[in-house]
């Protein structure tokens, strides 16, 4: 079963998502703030991380970075989560903040799923 990791501050958009997760096969774990994040992927090392943008504490941008310089989890594949026009640019292999793709709230269902799989290669 692969492993994903939702982070996200907002708890209802962390709860809708980890469900439609649930119901798709999925071992799910969450995280509030980059930081909690951060700790989580080195513990339980995810298959994916699904990161919002904009966090208390460490947002999505300085997370994916710190990830990025972790040998122990930056081949992890990164998916922004965001409802922020014009994010992208915050994103690239030169800021360390590398990602594997983005998804925008509100949520399309079958997008993310398509996504998802599409980088887990199922």
């Amino acid at each position: 079963m692969k492993k994903i990791l939702v982070v996200d501050d907002e708890e209802m958009v962390r709860f809708m998502l980890c469900e439609v997760l649930r119901d798709e096969g999925y071992e799910v774990i969450e995280a509030e703030n980059g930081y909690d994040g951060l700790n989580l992927a080195r513990l339980e090392q995810p298959d994916l991380i699904i990161m919002d943008i904009s966090m208390p504490q460490m947002d999505g941008i300085e997370a994916t970075r710190n990830l990025r310089r972790d040998p122990e989890i930056s081949h992890i594949p990164v998916f922004i989560s965001t409802g922020e026009e014009g994010a992208k640019k915050n994103f690239t292999k030169e800021q360390g903040t590398e990602v594997q793709g983005f998804v925008e709230k509100p949520y399309q269902i079958d997008k993310i799923l398509g996504n998802i799989k599409s980088i887990l290669g199922e």
